[in-house]
């Protein structure tokens, strides 16, 4: 074997050997330079992970793991610290959620190469002498080693690109907790940090050179998060993933080494008793909802076909069509979408009957939604205008004038804001309740949707179903109680067990 380079000469071959293998082990390294902090034994899924992270040949790696794992701990210090000593790398970039959590990860790993004693006294010390362009080599922005390595952190979507130190792009991008519980619930924030990702920081490296890597590490704090997509074979299948949950659905453990089944009882307990179920499964089991509190069920989801169901000639059937029109036709705003929904209030029953979804131009638009009354046979056509009144009903009464035909526009104005959770949660009783039913060659992305809901990817066919809510209520068209069936009451004398007559004392 070639001897490595990076390891201190003279050195003894028995530790020599030990070097070699930490040079190739993270999990050898960490029982080795960091005892202190990894004091227990590793689990399976940490050997996965090892797995994952000592493969050079994995280029892009994206992990979610459970709080209290150590991932920060393994993956942005310990694996850097080791990248650093064995000098495996030439420019590294630590990225969080914001710079001020990058610099802290950042100086964790510095602190590990001053103050660790084991290191000091195998690879000598890191710090590089004032000299050259750089004021202060050794500064929280930004740091280079006395082996030549550069470590920069940085912020979700702060400038990366065009990063170059002494002829070496970044060939080390380590991304931890990059997305934070308030930003990931904004979709348009949402889709700037994929942008960004994407556009900026994979651009950042030297796709001709076989020795860059980006490892991303974190929990799944919504379906529709970059770290959730990354996990998705079928959307990203050139990463290289793995999914750790701290325990499974009957609570037993997967660190049994650590936490005890038991352990991981009292902890789901105590989050179900504080009511925040949904947290305990976003931290713990990387599942962004609860499947205990998940307002939709699929058991909820009931269907009809439309040849069994002759709506169009039912009087006591209505229908209407709803409109969630985007607010810009600009590339990665939301999508509009249209559904037909017809309701009976003699049966207590709504029909989900059609609903289409894209970024249609205003023309487009009217077109699809008198397309679809036409088809459906509606009455009402009733747009979201949250903050939209002039952009869609003054145009939408003059494309009915041209057209020659007359529906009843019903304003929707959502009294609980544009979209989220409680603008729809008047869904939830109604599915619970068996009143909604569904076209199924119609629906199979709301069923999607919903099931991810109260943190669905999208919210727009939701949202224009949930409408059908306001133009019942603007219309005073409600579902009433079912009359009980006819009872037999002769039949209910019959079953009645009459007591013996009382036998009253002689009077004599």
């Amino acid at each position: 074997m070639t001897p490595n380079p990076h390891i201190p000469e003279g050195l003894d071959p028995e530790i020599v050997e030990i070097l070699e293998t930490c040079c190739r082990s993270t999990k050898a390294f960490c029982q080795v330079f960091q005892s202190d902090i990894f004091d227990c034994e590793f689990s399976k899924g940490h050997d996965q992970l090892f797995e994952l992270l000592d493969d050079p040949a994995k280029q892009k790696v994206a992990i979610a793991m459970p709080r209290g794992w150590g991932k920060t701990s393994i993956v942005n210090q310990a694996f850097i610290t080791r990248e650093i000593v064995f000098h495996n790398r030439n420019y590294i970039i630590p990225i969080s959620s914001t710079g001020a959590s990058a610099t802290e990860f950042s100086e964790n790993t510095k602190a590990a190469l001053l103050t660790n004693e084991m290191i000091v006294n195998t690879f000598g010390s890191i710090t590089t002498k004032n000299e050259g362009p750089l004021k202060d080599p050794f500064s929280t922005l930004e740091w280079v080693t006395s082996n030549g390595i550069k470590v920069k952190p940085r912020g979700a979507r702060q400038q990366v690109r065009g990063g170059l130190f002494r002829g070496h792009r970044p060939d080390l991008f380590v991304v931890d907790d990059l997305e934070d519980d308030e930003h990931v619930e904004s979709e348009e924030q949402r889709k700037k940090l994929m942008k960004w990702f994407f556009s900026a920081l994979k651009n950042s490296v030297r796709l001709d050179d076989p020795n860059w890597r980006i490892i991303v590490v974190g929990t799944i704090l919504h379906e529709d998060s970059l770290l959730s997509n990354l996990l998705d074979p079928d959307k990203f299948p050139g990463w290289s993933t793995i999914r750790l949950e701290h325990c499974d659905a009957n609570n037993k453990s997967n660190w049994p080494e650590r936490f005890s089944d038991e352990d991981c009882a009292k902890l789901k307990e105590e989050y179900k008793t504080a009511g925040d179920l949904d947290t305990f499964y976003r931290e713990y089991r990387n599942l962004p909802i609860a499947i205990e509190s998940r307002g939709f069920k699929p058991e909820y989801f009931k269907s009809y076909t439309e040849t069994e169901y002759t709506l169009n000639n039912d009087r006591n059937v209505e229908t209407a069509i709803l409109l969630d029109p985007a607010r810009t036709l600009a590339t990665g705003s939301a999508n509009t979408a249209v559904a037909g929904v017809s309701f009976n209030t003699m049966t207590n029953t709504l029909y989900v009957r059609e609903i289409v979804e894209g970024k249609f131009y205003p023309d487009e638009l009217y077109d699809e939604a008198f397309a679809m009354a036409e088809r459906l046979n509606a009455i009402i056509i009733a747009p979201e205008v949250t903050g939209l009144n002039e952009y869609i009903m003054q145009p939408l009464r003059s494309e009915m004038e041209k057209r020659g035909v007359h529906y009843i526009l019903i304003e929707v104005k959502p009294r609980q804001g544009k979209t989220g959770a409680k603008r729809s949660d008047g869904l939830v009783p109604l599915y619970r309740q068996g009143h909604v039913l569904h076209n199924p060659t119609a629906c199979g992305r709301l069923e999607e949707y919903l099931l991810m809901w109260p943190r669905p990817k999208r919210w727009d066919a939701i949202d224009a179903v949930a409408g059908i809510i306001y133009v019942m209520d603007d219309g005073e068209r409600f579902f009433t109680p079912q009359e009980d069936q006819e009872v037999d009451i002769e039949a209910e004398y019959r079953e009645i067990d009459y007591d013996a007559p009382l036998a009253l004392p002689s009077m004599c």
